[in-house]
Parts: C-alpha cells; sequence; structure tokens
C-alpha cells in the first residue's frame, strides 16, 4: 500500500523560507515548478 501526504507551508519572503528549509533538511528541492513554488521529496 503506498501513502502520500502533502504539506503546504507558505511564507512570507520565498527566499529566506527556501533557505531556512534547505538548511533545516540539509538538502535542496527536488523540483522548481515555478516562482514561489517549492517541491521535495522526503523517504
Amino acid at each position: 500500500m503506498i501513502f502520500e501526504l502533502t504539506i503546504q507551508i507558505r511564507v512570507r519572503d520565498f527566499t529566506k523560507g527556501q533557505l531556512w528549509y534547505e538548511t533545516l533538511l540539509n538538502r535542496k528541492p527536488d523540483f522548481i515548478p515555478h516562482d514561489g513554488f517549492a517541491e521535495g521529496s522526503h523517504t
């Protein structure tokens, strides 16, 4: 069985938010489909 979960976290400043999460998770986003949106897959 496969389970998926999507979580969206909004931030006031996308650049600062992305840097904060990159530091927290020690990795860059897997996919940035357009400005202001980043995706990561963590298994």
